[in-house]
Protein backbone atom coordinates (compact mmCIF):
# COMPACT_ATOMS: atom_id res chain seq x y z
CA UNK A 1 0.00 0.00 0.00
CA UNK A 2 2.74 2.22 0.90
CA UNK A 3 4.52 1.86 -2.74
CA UNK A 4 0.79 2.80 -4.08
CA UNK A 5 1.18 6.03 -2.24
CA UNK A 6 4.13 6.79 -2.92
CA UNK A 7 3.57 6.47 -6.77
CA UNK A 8 0.84 8.46 -6.33
CA UNK A 9 2.57 11.27 -4.53
CA UNK A 10 5.50 11.43 -7.21
CA UNK A 11 2.52 11.54 -9.85
CA UNK A 12 1.21 14.27 -7.98
CA UNK A 13 4.60 15.91 -7.60
CA UNK A 14 5.86 16.19 -11.29
CA UNK A 15 1.85 17.43 -12.20
CA UNK A 16 2.15 20.16 -9.58
CA UNK A 17 6.07 20.90 -10.65
CA UNK A 18 4.41 21.11 -14.46
CA UNK A 19 1.59 23.38 -13.58
CA UNK A 20 3.65 25.94 -10.86
CA UNK A 21 7.07 26.34 -13.55
CA UNK A 22 5.35 28.36 -15.86
CA UNK A 23 4.09 30.62 -13.19
CA UNK A 24 7.78 30.76 -11.72
CA UNK A 25 9.11 31.68 -14.88
CA UNK A 26 6.99 34.33 -16.01
CA UNK A 27 6.82 35.86 -12.73
CA UNK A 28 10.84 35.70 -12.81
CA UNK A 29 10.69 37.35 -16.00
CA UNK A 30 8.39 39.98 -14.84
CA UNK A 31 10.89 40.65 -12.44
CA UNK A 32 13.87 41.23 -14.32
CA UNK A 33 12.65 43.56 -16.85
CA UNK A 34 10.56 46.47 -16.96
CA UNK A 35 8.29 47.47 -20.29
CA UNK A 36 9.00 50.80 -21.91
CA UNK A 37 6.87 52.21 -24.59
CA UNK A 38 8.28 54.51 -27.66
CA UNK A 39 6.09 56.57 -29.85
CA UNK A 40 7.05 57.09 -32.98
CA UNK A 41 5.47 60.08 -35.15
CA UNK A 42 5.48 60.59 -38.87
CA UNK A 43 7.02 57.21 -40.26
CA UNK A 44 7.64 56.78 -43.64
CA UNK A 45 8.66 53.86 -45.59
CA UNK A 46 9.50 53.37 -49.14
CA UNK A 47 10.29 49.69 -49.04
CA UNK A 48 8.10 48.60 -45.99
CA UNK A 49 10.64 48.55 -43.62
CA UNK A 50 11.71 50.91 -41.02
CA UNK A 51 14.38 50.84 -38.33
CA UNK A 52 13.35 52.87 -35.28
CA UNK A 53 15.87 53.84 -32.14
CA UNK A 54 14.17 53.32 -28.62
CA UNK A 55 15.47 54.87 -25.40
CA UNK A 56 17.01 52.06 -23.90
CA UNK A 57 18.20 48.36 -24.69
CA UNK A 58 15.72 45.46 -25.64
CA UNK A 59 16.52 42.89 -22.99
CA UNK A 60 18.76 40.48 -24.28
CA UNK A 61 18.24 41.68 -28.05
CA UNK A 62 14.97 39.27 -27.52
CA UNK A 63 12.48 40.04 -30.90
CA UNK A 64 9.96 37.88 -28.66
CA UNK A 65 9.98 40.89 -26.01
CA UNK A 66 9.45 43.84 -28.72
CA UNK A 67 5.27 44.37 -29.74
CA UNK A 68 4.79 47.19 -32.60
CA UNK A 69 1.34 48.56 -33.22
CA UNK A 70 0.74 51.01 -36.36
CA UNK A 71 -1.89 53.91 -36.19
CA UNK A 72 -2.33 52.37 -40.37
CA UNK A 73 -4.93 49.80 -40.49
CA UNK A 74 -3.17 48.30 -43.31
CA UNK A 75 -0.11 47.74 -42.01
CA UNK A 76 0.87 44.63 -40.29
CA UNK A 77 3.87 45.56 -38.37
CA UNK A 78 6.83 43.06 -37.75
CA UNK A 79 10.31 42.89 -35.91
CA UNK A 80 12.45 41.32 -38.08
CA UNK A 81 15.25 42.15 -35.77
CA UNK A 82 16.64 43.53 -32.49
CA UNK A 83 20.04 45.23 -32.28
CA UNK A 84 20.55 47.04 -28.46
CA UNK A 85 18.10 50.27 -29.27
CA UNK A 86 17.80 49.52 -32.68
CA UNK A 87 14.58 47.93 -33.98
CA UNK A 88 13.84 46.82 -37.42
CA UNK A 89 10.39 46.65 -38.66
CA UNK A 90 8.65 45.27 -41.72
CA UNK A 91 5.13 44.72 -42.96
CA UNK A 92 4.30 48.35 -43.48
CA UNK A 93 2.31 49.03 -46.21
CA UNK A 94 4.10 51.31 -48.63
CA UNK A 95 0.92 53.16 -50.47
CA UNK A 96 0.84 55.20 -47.09
CA UNK A 97 2.98 58.37 -46.45
CA UNK A 98 2.69 58.53 -42.96
CA UNK A 99 1.76 56.51 -39.87
CA UNK A 100 2.55 56.52 -35.93
CA UNK A 101 4.15 53.57 -34.55
CA UNK A 102 3.97 52.38 -30.89
CA UNK A 103 6.22 50.02 -29.78
CA UNK A 104 6.59 47.71 -26.75
CA UNK A 105 9.55 46.57 -25.24
CA UNK A 106 11.11 45.04 -22.27
CA UNK A 107 14.12 46.39 -20.71
CA UNK A 108 16.20 44.82 -17.82
CA UNK A 109 15.15 46.06 -14.46
CA UNK A 110 17.99 45.19 -12.40
CA UNK A 111 21.11 46.72 -13.61
CA UNK A 112 21.94 48.61 -10.70
CA UNK A 113 21.65 45.19 -8.42
CA UNK A 114 25.06 43.44 -9.38
CA UNK A 115 24.23 39.88 -9.11
CA UNK A 116 20.72 39.82 -8.94
CA UNK A 117 19.89 39.28 -11.97
CA UNK A 118 21.63 36.17 -12.40
CA UNK A 119 20.26 34.46 -8.71
CA UNK A 120 16.92 35.55 -10.09
CA UNK A 121 17.20 33.69 -13.31
CA UNK A 122 18.27 30.81 -11.38
CA UNK A 123 15.34 30.85 -9.05
CA UNK A 124 12.87 28.33 -11.60
CA UNK A 125 15.49 26.28 -11.93
CA UNK A 126 16.11 26.00 -8.25
CA UNK A 127 12.36 25.21 -7.66
CA UNK A 128 12.05 22.57 -9.86
CA UNK A 129 15.37 20.72 -8.48
CA UNK A 130 14.09 21.46 -4.90
CA UNK A 131 10.52 20.05 -5.71
CA UNK A 132 12.06 16.98 -7.07
CA UNK A 133 14.82 16.41 -4.35
CA UNK A 134 11.39 16.49 -2.16
CA UNK A 135 9.67 14.19 -3.86
CA UNK A 136 12.63 11.70 -4.02
CA UNK A 137 13.76 12.16 -0.58
CA UNK A 138 9.90 11.36 0.14
CA UNK A 139 9.83 7.84 -1.94
CA UNK A 140 13.55 6.96 -0.45
CA UNK A 141 11.96 7.26 3.01
CA UNK A 142 8.67 5.35 2.33
CA UNK A 143 10.74 2.62 0.54
CA UNK A 144 13.06 2.39 3.05
CA UNK A 145 10.72 1.89 5.84
CA UNK A 146 9.26 -0.42 3.89
CA UNK A 147 11.92 -2.86 4.05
Amino acid sequence: MKKVMTVMMSVISIAIAFVVFPIITDATHNLLTDQETATVASVTTLDGTYTATVQDEVYKDDIKNVTVTSSVNTDVPVVSSVSGKSISISGLNTSVQTRTLTIKYDTAALNEYTGLSAIISIAPLLVFVVIFLGMFAGSWAVFRNNS
